[in-house]
């Protein structure tokens, strides 16, 4: 069994660790039998710390993508929306909370909120996470009205009814690019003719995503004691579906991939 214990100066030596107080006072630390086990354990600690940026007052910490500044994050301190969820779900284990609950609010409520849907992003599903292991209610309650405005700037991705080979469905799904999705060059991309940006669909990414962030904001609303956000759709509000034709583009063709056979049930309303 992995043992959780503190470690010893010989462990922090061993995995190549920085700052060695600040690993001490945050992480979760383990110890297990197999050696290439702890190194890629504490490698990701390790690449999770080096993208922690500390900005100014009042925004605190931010996690960036990359080691340097990119010039397409389009938000300040070079944050990207596609990889926060990553950052919250690795963040929550921290026994500091603030690393995590700056970046959180830095896309809610600060100068991130505007670049939030710049891309493909699952940060409301990442919020509600974190509170499962945080246990802090108010804060996650507090940021309900902030996630679903999030939710409701992805309703001009939204189609009712798709057409699928030139017939209309009762699904409806949302449609993203590939660049969009951080997903540029892949399969539907490449059958269009521009790999990087080409290949608009209705993608089973963004349609998870907005599946899960429909069902945190549910949890959270039923935390709230607010029944008129928690309850499912009616027949006249999106009704986001994943099915094997979030495999298909927008223009009805079938994709190739097959992975996404999935099917899920109805979301609840974000007003």
């Amino acid at each position: 069994m992995p043992n959780c214990a503190s470690p010893t100066p010989t462990a922090f030596a061993a995995n190549q660790l920085d700052e060695r107080k600040w690993y001490k006072d945050n992480i979760p630390f383990l110890d297990t039998p197999d050696n290439d086990i702890d190194d890629v354990y504490y490698y990701r600690w390790s690449t999770f710390k080096r993208a922690l940026r500390y900005t100014v007052p009042g925004t605190g910490y931010v996690s960036t993508e990359y080691d340097v500044p990119i010039g397409y994050a389009k938000n300040p301190y070079t944050a990207l929306p596609d990889a926060t969820g990553y950052h919250l779900l690795d963040g929550r284990r921290l026994h500091n909370r603030d690393y995590a609950g700056d970046y959180l609010d830095f896309w809610l409520r600060g100068a991130g909120t505007s670049g939030a849907r710049h891309y493909s992003e699952w940060i409301t599903s990442a919020a509600y996470q974190r509170y499962l292991v945080t246990g802090d209610a108010a804060q996650i309650k507090s940021a309900l009205p902030h996630l679903i405005a999030l939710y409701k700037k992805w309703d001009s991705n939204f189609t009712n009814d798709i057409t699928v080979n030139g017939t209309q469905s009762t699904n409806d799904l949302y449609h993203q690019t590939p660049i969009s999705d951080a997903t540029e060059y892949t399969e539907t991309s490449m059958k269009s003719s521009n790999w990087f940006s080409g290949g608009a669909g209705y993608r089973p990414t963004i349609n998870a995503y907005m599946f899960s962030a429909a069902q945190a904001i549910s949890k959270i609303a039923t935390m709230n004691g607010d029944t008129a956000t928690r309850r499912p759709r009616t027949s006249t509000t999106p009704r986001p579906r994943s099915s094997r034709r979030a495999c298909r583009t927008r223009s009805g063709t079938r994709s190739a991939t097959s992975s996404c056979r999935s099917t899920t049930r109805t979301p609840p309303t974000a007003p």
